[in-house]
């Protein structure tokens, strides 16, 4: 578990859970390069926090998981990215396309977001999922 003091520590962690009420990102825009190869993020934020930068939602370099689309609209960092273009919907995994296998997880992607609104139970078997699919 990182402390919010020891941030600095970020990129020794495989499996990184954010779940608060952030206005502001906790995980900033300078972090992004120092995230371990191959880390899982999970952010479990509501429409009106945001936990992880804009920055990290970059197709270019993450792997972006939603619990579903009404999440694509709601989630204010994932909302910037699709307009700049940082990342389509195209690219976006849906949690369902992996719970049913429709989708696979890309290889040679630096790291994963998870992006959920859903329930504690929704939160924990995706957890599992992605860990599963690591």
């Amino acid at each position: 578990m990182i402390a919010r003091g020891d941030l600095a520590s970020v990129g020794q962690y495989d499996y990184i859970i954010c779940h608060s009420s952030a206005k502001q990102p906790i995980l900033t825009a300078d972090m992004v390069d120092r995230i371990k190869p191959g880390a899982v993020i999970a952010s479990f934020a509501s429409e009106d926090h945001q936990e992880l930068a804009d920055e990290f939602f970059d197709a270019a370099h993450a792997t972006i998981i939603v619990d579903w689309d009404q999440t694509l609209e709601e989630a204010p960092e994932l909302a910037t990215a699709l307009t700049q273009g940082r990342v389509n919907a195209g690219q976006i995994i849906r949690l369902k396309d992996l719970f049913s296998g429709q989708a696979k997880m890309p290889s040679g992607m630096r790291y994963t977001i998870y992006r959920s609104h859903g329930t504690p139970m929704q939160n924990l078997a995706a957890l599992k999922l992605l860990r599963s699919k690591g």
